[in-house]
């Protein structure tokens, strides 16, 4: 993992885990064995092609127009970026998602980049947004556009003020709407490090796992909206499992896939789920909105390894293929013995 956020992140989550360097295996007698595994990962973040409009509407409220799919309630998230910016609740900020003709670019919802990315331009069009009020300002408000101010809802300078209402009602008379751009495409790549410990119950006559803890912790940067966030580490860390434990495609010595519908394709449900203990560490070194960063995709990463680990420590029986199904977990105990 080559980011120092690394240490912090391990750190966190060891001692959520009660994890000592000290301990050894955790494998117990009689027919069910525990064991504690950990694991971590990291994940890219690029920003590619990202772009945003923001406008400064009369009645006082903010318009963020993106060409962002809103998937994971991103939307949300470059309402709180506007609103931050101008000092405004979320509730003055409306957040569009238009289509391809009608929208600025955006190079697409993938690699955990969207808000990194199109958040940051949001941050950059509502300062541009916030740059044009000053300008077409500052003859009515006898100041230079460096001095003036807009926040709190407000456009002040030398003790004169404006609500944004009425900054962008004069504004538009001096030089029509005040609609800010924000564009990028070479924002340095983000690096997201995220470890996970799993605690799991083995069956040693049945091979079933159980999975009885999961925690989960991850370098979000900044988050924008925990719980969000949170969510979306939740959702991958639930793949992960079915990753670990129970998906797979099986096929037929002609290649025909046999398991074509999800009565045989067995994915996680609530009931193979643990309460995830996720922790967020917030290090603000990469340069997304307010040092956010993307954290979608990197919780995936380590979680079958995180399994895995934990099933050899209950068990002494390294497996080497996914999912650890427990007809592979008894086969393994067996080649072992």
């Amino acid at each position: 993992m080559p980011y120092d956020a690394a240490a912090s992140v391990i750190r966190t989550a060891a001692d959520r885990a009660g994890w000592s360097p000290s301990r050894g295996a955790a494998r117990g007698r009689g027919a069910k064995a525990r064991g504690l595994g950990i694991a971590g990962g990291h994940w890219t973040v690029w920003a590619g092609a990202s772009s945003a409009w923001v406008q400064v509407n009369e009645d006082g409220t903010i318009s963020v127009v993106t060409g962002a799919i809103n998937l994971t309630g991103t939307n949300t998230s470059f309402a709180q970026i506007a609103a931050e910016s101008f000092g405004l609740p979320v509730s003055q900020v409306i957040a569009h998602q238009g289509d391809t003709e009608t929208s600025p670019r955006n190079d697409g919802s993938w690699g955990s980049r969207i808000l990194f990315a199109v958040g940051e331009a949001v941050r950059r069009a509502s300062e541009d947004a916030k740059r044009q009020l000053a300008e077409a300002l500052a003859e009515e408000l006898e100041a230079s556009p460096d001095e003036i101010e807009v926040s709190g809802g407000r456009v002040r300078a030398k003790g004169k003020s404006l609500t944004l209402a009425e900054a962008a009602e004069r504004a538009g008379e001096y030089r029509g709407a005040i609609i800010g751009r924000g564009a990028l495409s070479d924002l340095d790549y983000g690096v997201a490090v995220a470890v996970q410990v799993a605690e799991v119950e083995v069956d040693r006559e049945t091979g079933q796992v159980e999975l009885k803890r999961l925690i989960c912790a991850q370098d979000v940067g900044f988050a924008i909206n925990p719980m969000s966030v949170e969510g979306q580490i939740e959702g991958a860390v639930s793949q992960g499992v079915g990753y670990a434990l129970s998906e797979e495609y099986v096929y037929d010595g002609e290649g025909r896939l046999l398991n074509d519908d999800f009565m045989d394709f067995r994915m996680p449900t609530s009931l193979d789920h643990p309460e995830f203990d996720v922790a967020l560490i917030e290090e603000r070194k990469d340069k997304g909105p307010y040092g956010a960063k993307g954290v979608g995709e990197p919780p995936l990463v380590p979680t079958a390894a995180a399994i895995a680990n934990a099933v050899y420590d209950a068990i002494g029986v390294r497996l080497r293929e996914l999912p650890m199904t427990p007809e592979r977990i008894v086969q393994g105990m067996r080649r072992a013995s």
